[in-house]
């Protein structure tokens, strides 16, 4: 019996060869699944729909999570005192009722001013609750930090936003970077530039920054396929001009770029 067994399995296994040797031959561990980021993608890459898809579920589970944790009543955050170490305020949450993530901030080197732009999901919007979430939430500080404003919306109505970066050189010039969807599509992301000479109360109006339309397989007339990492940075030369730099890929996992553009 045990001699038999080792004779199936020795023949199993040529035919296992065989088979797989046929089949690059042929041609079909070479073909790729039609569609899905113009067939650029890297193995193991999502294709569009696959990445459209699981951004939707991922917004649905945030979602669905805050509504649980309202309905059990552990949404809002109700910090005990902090015990802040010396030189430090205490740790404070920018908004009890809110899911937001990807902070950045920036401090006025001349005043007491400070801009801190957040990706809100879930939580109250600065549009009557008409924005979509996830959008990108102002708040400003104009006493170092102790106290701040309410919220105010910079991305666009009607599109996903994501990974802002902030900067401030002073005497109320603060500029910002977001990048958000090309009509709620997920596989068309742009780059987006605005400024405020009043200390973020009010903006110019959206620049798309990122220009480049064609020359990498992420990038198409839309925009580009994915961003590529989370975060990215905001610069202000000697001169005065803004430098950004942000990440663009074909999907999440890549292959992708670190691009910037400057202001001349």
């Amino acid at each position: 019996m045990q001699r038999r067994l080792s004779v199936v399995a020795i023949v199993s296994s040529i035919l296992a060869v065989v088979i797989a040797g046929f089949l690059t031959v042929g041609g079909a561990t070479a073909a790729a699944p039609p569609g899905g980021r113009a067939g650029t993608e890297r193995e193991g890459a999502k294709g569009g729909n696959a990445e459209a898809e699981e951004q939707t579920q991922q917004t649905q589970e945030r979602l669905d999570a805050v509504r649980a944790a309202k309905a059990a009543g552990t949404l809002r955050v109700q910090a005990a005192p902090p015990a802040p170490p010396s030189g430090w305020a205490g740790e404070r949450v920018i908004s009890p009722t809110a899911d937001d993530w990807e902070p950045a901030i920036a401090a006025d080197p001349n005043a007491p001013y400070v801009y801190l732009l957040a990706t809100r999901y879930t939580g109250p919007t600065a549009c009557g609750n008409q924005c979509p979430l996830p959008y990108h939430v102002l708040k400003i500080s104009t006493d170092g930090g102790a106290t701040w404003s309410g919220r105010q919306a910079l991305s666009t109505s009607g599109e996903m936003g994501d990974f802002p970066s902030v900067e401030s050189r002073g005497a109320g010039d603060v500029r910002a970077w977001y990048m958000q969807t090309n009509g709620g599509n997920f596989d068309a992301w742009n780059t987006w530039y605005r400024s405020s000479t009043d200390g973020g109360v009010t903006w110019t109006a959206p620049v798309k920054i990122s220009d480049v339309t064609s020359g990498a397989s992420y990038k198409t007339a839309n925009g580009f396929l994915e961003p590529y990492g989370d975060y990215g940075e905001t610069a202000i030369t000697s001169a005065g001009k803004t430098i950004a730099t942000w990440g663009e890929g074909n999907s999440y996992t890549g292959p992708g770029g670190v691009w910037f553009n400057r202001q001349t």
